[in-house]
């Protein structure tokens, strides 16, 4: 008699674009909602991954016409072991920038 464990998956991609799901414990895929809050242009966001994602392995949706918040881009910097930054071309102004955001660590 002994346990059955179900094995991790490996999804897509080949090299470094590849990455394992389902680790108990070890998140290596995470997701969330965030904003820019009016008045500024950047807002850190805690990631939650077991290591430091790459910059190509976060995604940001925006909820609302970017617009709406007087802005006309967006981008992430300043990736970490625990967070990353947003930020957008200029001073959020009329309504705050909201975002949905996934990330993924990925390695070979």
């Amino acid at each position: 008699s002994g346990s059955s464990v179900t094995p991790p998956f490996v999804s897509g991609g080949s090299g470094t674009t590849k990455f394992i799901s389902q680790n108990i414990g070890y998140a290596t895929q995470t997701n969330g909602s965030g904003n820019v809050a009016i008045g500024t242009n950047t807002t850190v966001i805690a990631h939650g991954l077991a290591a430091t994602p790459n910059s190509g392995s976060i995604n940001l949706l925006p909820t609302q016409r970017p617009s709406v918040s007087g802005i006309t881009s967006w981008w992430v910097s300043t990736i970490g072991a625990t967070t990353f930054t947003v930020h957008t071309d200029v001073n959020v102004a009329g309504a705050a920038f909201t975002f949905g955001w996934n990330a993924r660590v990925s390695g070979a």
